[in-house]
């Protein structure tokens, strides 16, 4: 390495990297980039770590990445000094700063990075280093403000990789701030670009890269610069209605560095000292004689003084004198406009908790694709179909000549099948036999409007004179164009209606693919836009954000609706990253599961891909169409190799934040605790079962109701991890907030008034464990946020043994109650997510929708015609 460039780059400073490092030797996982604070686990010689970033500090190159805990950890790969490596790297790029210049000097902007860091307690709220340059955002984006409060309204949005031209540089509110000109409406802003001291790493941490490296902080104490520009006024609510002795008897509730916009002149009663910043230790310049008459523009707190902001010869340059001592109280001037920098109620006191959440880096997608066409596709399956006419075999699914066989199964006959495909000319089914010869079962354009399912033993299905079918559903009942000849379905008295809505039987399925280069169109950003604003007017300084989408249901050949389900979890993503949550949630049926295992794999690679574009931490939720056993059970007949097992789930879908205890069904429930705040996320598992539960049956074989999808189980020790879970939160004073994609069974009050069993799967519980899920719940309802799941695919509400229940609206469009009503309208009010806005301090939940349901329906609001309740916001 550059070992001079290394020792000159400045502490803390970072890059987004990833990659591979396998060491030579043992070496400690820690907290924070520091060699004096203890591992908290060891990396032995051979064993490698992946990383999304790395960083430069205490002389030496370090590894970073969320560990298993859910916080970013940190492993040190590299010893400066020594000019030595700790083993090899698929990625050799350092965090070293080419040609970076030692960081000493007397002034201000003299030091940056973490030396700069640890001087800025010397150096006061409100200072101004005037220089240029240009910040990049690499890390996470930020909000441009009118003061350099963290608390204060974030107005305009800097994204993730945007780039500032700023003119000043103001250290405030723990918190380095860029002051520029917004390109978007002209105004002058303030925009953090990086936390003094880190909540969680409780170092320096930027946002990203400066063309102008130094930071607004003395390299010791006061200041010895030639000047500096006017302070950045703070949040003026409540601000300045106080004076004197009054105003002085709440000061301490104020945070030094508030700054008051005021301007008039002030009378100097007694001598007053000036200085270059409103510190009464730093180096005098001037004195002001009693008589003067000084004309100020801004009132600064700081230390146990009110101070002047003037500038003494009328050029920009800003100087400040005491006023006013504030204990005891003691003016030295007369006021024509009195106000002191304090507030009447709070204020200023605290930046809050950092917003936006904590960018992992460039995802590593799979790129997976899928197949073009399934014209010709070979069903996996088996079962037997029995004669209701009879039909010759040929060696070939066509009906060329060349290829009979010369066989014919006779009316009355049941013959058993391997698979199923639509044959060469794509016009008719065909069903394949084991010595690899193929049958038609009936024309695609008749038998699929004429299909009834059977009331018999295996739920069988007749389509149209042709066969009767031992599976209950052909595969092109979900393949586009094919899914919407089917006009409904029959069984006694009930009709199951078509897979699609009418209004998108004119559409053509668009299957996109998952990529940072993706853009949403202008309606959509405009939505973004409104639930950012809403956020915006509701927002709390220990905001936590988490966006929560469900019910995508992705396939990517079934109708133009399904395939709209990716894009769904694609607009999610973007608003997680470009506008900054803290976590992202799926909460289950990723995929449709109603396809061969090869094509759900790859539906789901590319729905994981979607997810992976918030980079943020994430989570996947378990539903009951995950593994397949949809195709498996109604499609298959029952051939066990098409399920997606949870474990092939879990290494496509996992989540290393997720704390998952280790289970026998590879279940996915667990914890993560949000960083920097009191909420802990409580994931259960309302599929907690074998792939196959024969355990349920008498004769130990699958028979319908043994598969996941179709039952909600929870198993044994997803209970008792839950009974020792619960009072460990609560003891520990952490708020709870429940993810799960279904209800458990004892919720009442639901406010659609709809089949209320439709809120737990059949109304049944084969494992016997779901009410006791509830009745633990609510053991601990005070320390419980909410109880969110999907499933429903329908809004809907009901507060239940003191806890808020919420089910979701699925994402897609053409699924649940009111499907009819998300006719396109540029994608805005077709596709759905939310974004919950949760405030432990205030007890709030804020719930923004983006889409389907926003304008439609009211907090609280029951609207028949949509077949939803929509519940916006709660209080816990």
């Amino acid at each position: 390495m550059d070992v001079t460039a290394a020792t000159n780059t400045p502490e803390m400073y970072t890059i987004t990297a990833s990659g591979t490092f396998t060491f030579d030797r043992n070496v400690g996982v820690r907290t924070s980039p520091f060699m004096a604070q203890s591992s908290a686990a060891t990396y032995v010689a051979g064993e490698s770590v992946n990383y999304d970033s790395k960083v430069k500090n205490d002389n030496h190159l370090w590894l970073s990445y969320i560990g298993a805990s859910g916080n970013r950890v940190y492993v040190d790969y590299a010893n400066i000094a020594n000019n030595e490596y700790f083993g090899t790297d698929t990625n050799s790029t350092d965090p070293i700063q080419a040609g970076s210049e030692p960081t000493t000097g007397e002034g201000l902007g003299t030091l940056y990075g973490q030396e700069g860091a640890n001087h800025a307690d010397a150096t006061p709220d409100g200072t101004t280093y005037t220089t240029t340059g240009n910040f990049t955002y690499t890390t996470n984006g930020a909000y441009g403000r009118e003061t350099t409060l963290m608390d204060s309204q974030g107005i305009d949005h800097i994204v993730v990789n945007s780039t500032v031209p700023y003119t000043a540089k103001i250290k405030a509110d723990n918190h380095y701030w860029l002051k520029y000109v917004s390109a978007n409406d002209g105004k002058t802003y303030y925009v953090p670009y990086a936390t003094i001291v880190d909540s969680t790493t409780g170092v320096l941490r930027y946002y990203g890269e400066d063309s102008n490296w130094g930071d607004p902080v003395y390299a010791s104490g006061g200041s010895t610069s030639t000047g500096g520009g006017l302070p950045t006024p703070s949040d003026q609510e409540n601000l300045g209605e106080l004076t004197g002795a009054e105003g002085a008897a709440v000061a301490n509730q104020t945070a030094d560095g508030t700054v008051l916009d005021s301007q008039g002149h002030m009378g100097i009663v007694a001598d007053v000292n000036v200085y270059e910043t409103p510190d009464i230790n730093s180096t005098v310049i001037d004195t002001l004689a009693g008589g003067n008459d000084i004309y100020y523009e801004a009132k600064v707190k700081s230390g146990n003084y009110y101070w002047a902001c003037y500038s003494p010869n009328d050029d920009g340059h800003y100087v400040y004198f005491p006023y006013a001592q504030i204990s005891p109280f003691v003016s030295y001037v007369t006021d024509e406009n009195p106000g002191d920098p304090v507030y009447t109620t709070g204020g200023g006191t605290t930046g809050g908790r950092d917003q936006g959440g904590v960018d992992t880096g460039t995802p590593s997608l799979s790129g997976a694709q899928p197949l073009a066409s399934l014209d010709g596709y070979k069903f996996p399956m088996k079962g037997w179909v029995k004669m209701l006419s009879g039909a010759a075999t040929r060696t070939q699914p066509t009906f060329s000549s060349d290829f009979e066989t010369g066989t014919t199964h006779a009316k009355g006959t049941k013959v058993n099948y391997v698979g199923k495909t639509n044959g060469t000319e794509h016009t008719r089914m065909w069903v394949k036999f084991a010595n690899g010869h193929y049958m038609p079962i009936g024309q695609l354009s008749v038998g699929l409007n004429d299909l009834t399912k059977n009331n018999d033993s295996a739920y069988s299905e007749t389509v149209a004179n042709y066969v009767q079918d031992q599976n209950t559903s052909q595969p092109w009942e979900n393949i586009w164009p094919y899914t919407k000849m089917v006009n409904g379905k029959t069984r006694g008295n009930k009709v199951y209606g078509p897979n699609n809505t009418s209004w998108e039987e004119g559409y053509n399925i668009d299957n996109l693919t998952p990529s940072e280069d993706f853009v949403p169109t202008s309606d959509e950003i405009d939505e973004m836009e409104r639930i950012k604003s809403e956020i915006t007017a509701n927002r709390n300084d220990d905001d936590v954000l988490i966006t929560y989408i469900t019910d995508t249901h992705v396939d990517s050949y079934q109708t133009p609706g399904t395939a709209m389900g990716l894009r769904a979890i694609m607009l999610a993503s973007y608003f997680t990253s470009h506008y900054g949550t803290d976590l992202m949630i799926h909460g289950g049926d990723l995929n449709d599961g109603v396809k061969s295992r090869e094509l759900s794999l790859i539906d789901t690679e590319r729905a994981v891909d979607a997810v992976k574009l918030s980079r943020r931490p994430y989570i996947i939720l378990q539903g009951n169409h995950d593994d397949n056993s949809g195709y498996v059970r109604d499609m298959a007949g029952y051939q066990m190799d098409q399920i997606v097992t949870a474990a092939d789930e879990w290494s496509l879908r996992s989540s290393q934040w997720l704390q998952r205890p280790s289970n026998p069904n590879n279940a996915v429930y667990g914890t993560y605790e949000i960083p920097d705040s009191n909420i802990t996320v409580l994931v259960l598992d309302g599929f907690d079962q074998p792939e196959i539960a024969t355990d349920t049956t008498d004769d130990g074989n699958p028979h319908f109701n043994t598969f996941r999808h179709g039952f909600t189980r929870y198993s044994k020790p997803q209970y008792d991890w839950l009974v020792n879970t619960l009072p460990q939160l609560a003891a520990s004073g952490r708020k709870i907030m429940v993810f799960n994609h279904i209800m458990p069974r004892g919720v009442t009050g639901w406010k659609t008034l709809l089949d209320l069993s439709n809120h737990f799967e059949n109304a049944h519980d084969l494992s016997g464990y779901s009410a006791l899920i509830y009745d633990e719940l609510t053991k601990y309802s005070n320390s419980i946020i909410g109880y969110v799941a999907g499933h429903t695919h329908e809004d809907d509400h009901a507060y239940s043994g003191g806890i808020q229940f919420v089910t979701t609206t699925c994402a897609l469009p053409d699924r649940g109650t009111g499907d009819e009503n998300r006719a396109p309208k540029g994608n805005r009010d077709q596709l759905a997510f939310d974004v919950f806005q949760i405030s432990t301090k205030n007890g709030t939940v804020n719930r923004h929708r983006y889409g389907f349901g926003d304008d439609n329906m009211s907090p609280n609001q029951y609207l028949p015609s949509l077949g939803g309740s929509r519940l916006a916001e709660w209080s816990f």
